[in-house]
């Protein structure tokens, strides 16, 4: 390294203090640029995940020495959150959020910023470059993922009634030119997919985007088979969200045919009682809802194969990506960018 830089990363979720893989490549970025000497500071909303889930956090993650962690807050809680989602500007926030960015960075590096700050945030601080990873397809779709009605890929959009049959209030600032106003001081937005960058260009996002797939540093593995498998068992392995959209529903089922192996699906949501009681009375049907990522790496390196039968767009695969770092094929849907 020939320069030390200063880097601030900007994420509503961030271990641990999310549920999902974005918070948890935002941790490994965060601490693999540490590794390498650089200064990290990473903005957070630790509100979002407690109102969100309404949980407390039981988890611990370390963190590299080089970073600091900011917990962005708000006294108002779930009406500064609401106030954000409606506004897509700092409500609650924004003092703390200019406190922060009076420090100059040299790179400024946006994720999911849905909850921390809204598309405002990036007008915010100065750096000599910003740039924003298009973990998901929240610049172009209000539910996040291009999912439907809860039922099929968006294929045309009506954000409003999709929204509204989401239990969810429409963000009527989307028609207001402020998404492409505040994109503007973005300088560019990665892409970790062909396929992503082409659904944005698809609905009309005409900033500047380039390819770069995530980077991933490989945890060390600790043995949890032990306790969790037969013995000997040979397995099928999912991991993620236990969410209708992630299709597990459709993979359960084919192990009524195939009882000499097992199918561990590894993860927690709100679909998850839907997905045990597909499961009834199937034995080599296993669910483990809470592990480390050095635990879902042995899963990995000791799994026939990973299976991936997502229903709606994916980005980038993040389970993919981390199946094939422990050399273990996948079966996946094929369907956008996995």
């Amino acid at each position: 390294m020939t320069k030390k830089l200063r880097f601030c990363l900007c994420t509503t979720f961030y271990p641990p203090y999310n549920s999902d893989a974005d918070g948890l490549y935002v941790h490994r970025l965060a601490n693999g640029l540490a590794k390498l000497g650089h200064d990290v500071t990473v903005l957070h909303n630790p509100d979002a995940y407690e109102v969100l889930t309404g949980k407390k956090v039981a988890e611990s993650y370390e963190d590299h020495p080089h970073i600091t962690i900011k917990e962005i807050t708000s006294p108002l809680k779930r009406l500064s959150l609401l106030a954000v989602h409606q506004t897509g500007r700092p409500f609650g926030q924004k003092a703390s959020l200019q406190e922060c960015f009076k420090e100059h960075f040299d790179v400024i590096h946006y994720y999911n910023i849905s909850l921390l700050g809204g598309p405002e945030i990036f007008s915010y601080g100065q750096s000599t470059i910003k740039m924003c990873g298009l973990n998901d397809h929240w610049l172009i779709c209000p539910m996040h993922l291009l999912w439907k009605y809860t039922n099929e890929v968006c294929e045309k959009p009506q954000c409003i009634t999709c929204m509204l049959r989401n239990g969810k209030p429409p963000q009527f600032w989307r028609n207001t030119g402020l998404m492409e106003n505040m994109t503007r001081h973005v300088d560019v937005f990665l892409g970790p997919s062909l396929f992503t960058i082409h659904k944005h260009r698809e609905r009309g996002f005409k900033n500047v985007m380039i390819h770069l797939p995530p980077f991933y540093t490989i945890p060390e593995t600790a043995n949890v088979t032990d306790g969790i498998l037969p013995a000997n068992a040979p397995y099928f392995l999912c991991v993620g969200r236990l969410e209708k959209y992630k299709g597990f529903q459709d993979v359960i089922p084919l192990f009524r045919h195939i009882q000499d192996h097992t199918l561990i699906i590894c993860g927690r949501g709100s679909y998850s009682q839907q997905l045990h009681d597909f499961a009834h009375g199937m034995p080599n049907v296993l669910f483990v809802d809470q592990c480390s990522q050095s635990q879902i790496q042995a899963l990995y390196e000791n799994a026939l194969a990973t299976i991936v039968p997502s229903l709606c767009y994916q980005t980038f695969c993040h389970i993919t990506a981390e199946s094939y770092s422990a050399g273990t094929p996948v079966i996946a849907r094929k369907q956008s960018a996995v």
